[in-house]
């Protein structure tokens, strides 16, 4: 989760002030400064070991810069398309995020716009319990995301019980048994991967069974595809996320990227040494820039990879499922009252997933 101090109310990821330029440069939150300083400190030292043993000792380490001037425009055009790839899968693994906030509401809203005319108790239960759900799925898809950072598979996460709960236990136990070989730590991250896809089944369920729970009003077949259609929207979101999880970025290319770029930057203050005549201080400095440019966008390329996480500049996930939940409490106040709404809360509310400091962690619930 980024960091609270750098994070401005209504923004889930690192805040800036971009029309400020001097706040830019200098602001800590989110900067990679710190990965990328020590290769720039570390060539402008060798710059300046190997003008010492030229201009001092006579020795002269050079060689002709001419290989480099082929080399800058072959590194340059890796180092910008792994950027620009790595930002094209960043946007879109936010798209696939707010594609599932986004539907989580909808649905919910729709389901209690098309049904709050039955205001009998029966209705209010089938209502609270498909807001539950839709949570729940919305909050299995957030673990699923968070699992390679804490470890919980959707199946433990505190919120889950009750029906849900039995459903979802009964669908891993059979495809356990289905299963050929043993069990690892490969077979629960693809088991963690399919718990959500079984919810968004077990919600269609009860979706499809909405007019046996009402006694004043009927849904019709327009409805059930408003319905259906928010579904299998969030299902796509969630699909996108999990191909974003399981294809990484292309190995033959960032290895590639990577090698021809230390070979070039590591071989510079050698190219340099007899081009750059005039100090040894300039020597340093034009070391130390190139150094920071190559090595600051590979860095950054290397924080786009992977949008998820603790690191400050990855989203603010489950911040953004929390908003969508109270969001969810709103509208069954709308519909059935503060009454229902506590009861929903109370489901989703585990006082146990609290830290130390009584306030709520990445993977507690979603809203204490």
């Amino acid at each position: 989760m980024p960091n609270s101090d750098s994070k401005q109310d209504g923004v889930y990821s690192i805040h800036y002030d971009s029309e400020n330029h001097v706040s830019v440069i200098l602001q800590r939150a989110g900067t990679v400064w710190c990965k990328v300083l020590p290769y720039c400190i570390f060539n402008a030292a060798l710059a300046c070991a190997l003008q010492i043993l030229k201009y001092t000792y006579d020795v002269d380490m050079g060689f002709s810069d001419k290989g480099h001037s082929m080399m800058t425009l072959f590194v340059s055009f890796l180092i910008v398309s792994r950027v620009s790839i790595s930002l094209g899968r960043y946007n879109e693994s936010r798209g696939h995020l707010g594609k599932m906030y986004r539907e989580a509401r909808e649905l919910v809203q729709n389901m209690v716009v098309f049904t709050k005319a039955d205001q009998s108790d029966k209705a209010k239960q089938y209502r609270n319990d498909v807001a539950y759900d839709i949570s729940i799925m919305l909050r299995m898809a957030m673990a699923v995301i968070d699992f390679p950072e804490t470890g919980q598979p959707c199946w433990e996460i505190p919120e889950l019980d009750g029906k849900p709960k039995e459903f979802i236990m009964t669908n891993l136990k059979i495809a356990e048994d289905c299963r050929h070989g043993t069990k690892s730590g490969e077979y629960i991250a693809e088991s963690n991967m399919r718990v959500p896809i079984q919810m968004s089944y077990y919600i269609r369920e009860q979706i499809f069974a909405i007019n046996q729970h009402l006694e004043t009003t009927e849904i019709g077949a327009w409805q059930f595809g408003r319905m259906f259609g928010s579904i299998d929207s969030f299902m796509g979101g969630y699909y996108g996320i999990r191909k974003f999880i399981t294809t990484p970025f292309p190995f033959p290319l960032v290895q590639m990227a990577r090698t021809f770029m230390f070979i070039y930057l590591e071989t510079l203050p050698f190219a340099l040494l007899d081009t750059v005549q005039d100090s040894m201080y300039v020597h340093m400095a034009i070391v130390f820039l190139v150094t920071y440019g190559f090595v600051g966008l590979e860095t950054v390329s290397i924080e786009l990879d992977n949008p998820f996480g603790n690191d400050e500049n990855d989203f603010d996930n489950l911040g953004m499922a929390v908003t969508a939940l109270e969001d969810t409490y709103v509208t069954i106040y709308n519909a059935d009252g503060v009454e229902w709404m506590k009861k929903l809360k109370s489901r989703l509310n585990v006082s146990s997933a609290l830290n130390g400091n009584g306030a709520p962690t990445e993977t507690s619930a979603l809203l204490v």
